[in-house]
């Protein structure tokens, strides 16, 4: 991917998700060393907002599981493995999600953006 659309999602994680974007930078990274095609990185874009260390350790279990040879090619491949986190962490995120919590002093940050 190009520096500007890096530098673009980047802006765009930090502005409304207040997250660590070193964080979202090695996530793409790993992923992208995967060899994963443009379109399943592009539609699985919100594990930007997980922590690179948990979505190592579901890949690593994806890959090792029976579903990865069905799912490998799938276009949403990381939409799926969101998923399987989400499940993994009763959907509440708490475990998942890095950053700030979000308050209303986040939210005006946010909004300056």
């Amino acid at each position: 991917m190009h520096q500007a659309n890096l530098d673009l999602i980047n802006y765009f994680v930090f502005c409304y998700f207040q997250i660590d974007l070193n964080n979202s930078k090695q996530v793409w990274q790993f992923f992208s060393s995967q060899h994963l095609t443009q379109t399943q990185m592009s539609n699985g874009l919100q594990i930007l907002l997980y922590d690179v260390n948990l979505l190592k350790q579901a890949w690593n279990k994806l890959q090792e599981s029976e579903t990865f040879e069905e799912w490998k090619n799938d276009q949403n491949l990381l939409v799926y493995l969101v998923y399987l986190i989400e499940k993994d962490h009763q959907m509440d995120g708490k475990a998942a999600l890095i950053g700030k919590t979000f308050s209303n002093e986040t939210d005006t940050l946010a909004k300056r953006c």
